[in-house]
């Protein structure tokens, strides 16, 4: 979310007019390349690349992203290939895990990964943890890559290889709790510092055979370390010190070829421009506009904060009745609602329909034959309610006996609550429910209801 809102305060030529010579260069290099190479860069193998120039707003991107929401893009069949964690991770930061495509082709590759013991059998662990936790996709699957990723911090016999992975281990342990993990990030930490070469990377470095090989790993592995050890500096600044990443900068820049390229390869040269990035060499914001992002970071956060609704019959609290009152009053776009029994609110919702048709009303309820349960004072209304709305709402009117659950999304709000639309359940019982705005709950509050909405459709009463 912060870095979509530095995009508004960072266009394209300022990112590229605050950034270091080194990087202004590397960029120019690797737009030309994704440019003059279109028919084989719009693909999955390229993200990494597409993901450097978003920090820069780079105009080309909205292109990839676009192409990325297609069915096409999804027929390359990357899942066996030895870069899949990490298109996963990078599409993410692209904005792209909305796409119905993107969660079919996670799940099927963590499936093929994680053998049914919970281990993380090929690949990267560090990158997919990450994936998983930036995401909070999976939460099942996120803990066995967790306690995979524990035990191996846990051991002593480290190898060269498992640098990488270490520091991106680091990465989704600090991402997921700093507090809670920092033994075990202190521990990566300090061996990451021990293993740096006296010329500032990571990684082994071969002087003929393989070289050019060797250096695209060598500056992969060190922009993840330099990444991880970025992130953590302000939690243990008497354990790193500046000259760690003087090193590591005076390396990087030293393999910069005069183009403007690293060794004239797309994937070094987006990872060489990455840890000039975490270095501090990239885009700068001014401090209005960081003061300007602060404040609207308050009153964001203020906007969405879920709220805590009750019905408190003995202390005559009934906000979970008032909230809905006001958001069917002011509905504008849609009201879809979960609820096992309508005897409050039908009048609402059939004048809403009719002053304003625009609405997406849907409504999900119980079938007409098992509402004899129901004995409180609404009883009454229990059949009228259900005739009157069935026969305004038509197909937008959908029941199934196995619904438990109380739902109520109104434009952009949703409300999980225990309260049905029953005068009990809004005044005389104790209830409570949450109100957000948060997208994500959002989100996932619609797949929910959509999911119930399909099942329906195909059993109507």
């Amino acid at each position: 979310m912060i870095s979509h809102m530095f995009d508004r305060y960072l266009d394209y030529t300022t990112a590229i007019d605050t950034s270091s010579e080194s990087v202004k260069n590397g960029v120019t290099w690797l737009e030309d390349y994704l440019i003059t190479n279109k028919e084989k860069t719009m693909t999955a193998e390229y993200t990494l690349e597409f993901y450097v120039l978003s920090k820069f707003n780079s105009p080309i991107v909205k292109k990839f992203i676009q192409k990325a929401n297609t069915d096409e893009f999804w027929q390359d069949d990357f899942l066996f290939d030895d870069y899949a964690d990490y298109v996963f991770y990078y599409l993410a930061q692209l904005g792209i895990s909305g796409n119905h495509h993107f969660k079919t082709h996670l799940k099927n590759y963590l499936d093929f990964t994680i053998s049914s013991g919970g281990q993380h059998l090929f690949g990267n662990l560090g990158i997919s943890l990450l994936t998983l936790v930036s995401l909070g996709m999976f939460p099942l699957k996120q803990e066995l890559l967790l306690k995979d990723a524990i035990e191996r911090v846990n051991e002593d016999d480290y190898e060269e290889e498992d640098l990488e992975n270490l520091a991106l281990i680091g990465l989704a342990l600090f991402e997921l709790d700093a507090r809670k993990y920092n033994k075990e990030i202190e521990k990566i930490l300090r061996y990451l510092l021990a293993k740096q070469k006296q010329k500032g990377y990571w990684g082994v470095l071969k002087r003929r055979k393989y070289r050019k090989y060797s250096i695209k790993t060598t500056v992969q592995k060190t922009f993840y370390v330099v990444y991880f050890l970025s992130r953590v500096r302000f939690l243990y600044p008497t354990i790193l010190s500046n000259s760690v990443f003087e090193k590591a900068n005076k390396w990087v820049k030293s393999l910069q070829d005069s183009n403007g390229s690293w060794i004239d390869d797309s994937e070094t040269t987006s990872y060489g421009l990455l840890t000039l990035i975490s270095l501090g060499e990239g885009p700068k914001v001014p401090y209005e506009y960081v003061e300007m992002m602060s404040k609207e970071i308050d009153q964001r956060v203020k906007h969405i904060k879920p709220k805590f609704l009750v019905t408190n019959p003995y202390r005559a609290e009934t906000s979970i009745k008032d909230t809905l009152e006001s958001l069917f009053l002011n509905a504008e776009k849609r009201v879809w609602i979960i609820s096992r029994y309508i005897t409050e609110f039908f009048p609402d919702i059939i004048k809403l329909h009719k002053d304003k048709p625009q609405v997406d009303i849907r409504v999900i309820t119980l079938p007409k034959s098992e509402k004899s349960g129901y004995k409180g004072e609404g009883k009454r209304f229990l059949d009228p309610a259900y005739d009157m709305l069935q026969r305004l709402l038509g197909d937008s009117f959908r029941v199934t006996s196995i619904i438990h659950a109380r739902l109520y999304i109104i434009d952009d709000q949703v409300l999980v609550t225990s309260a049905d639309l029953t005068p009990e359940q809004l005044k005389n019982e104790f209830n409570a429910g949450i109100l957000t705005m948060d997208q994500d709950v959002l989100s996932e509050a619609e797949k929910f209801f959509l999911d119930i909405w399909e099942i329906t459709g195909k059993n109507r009463e």
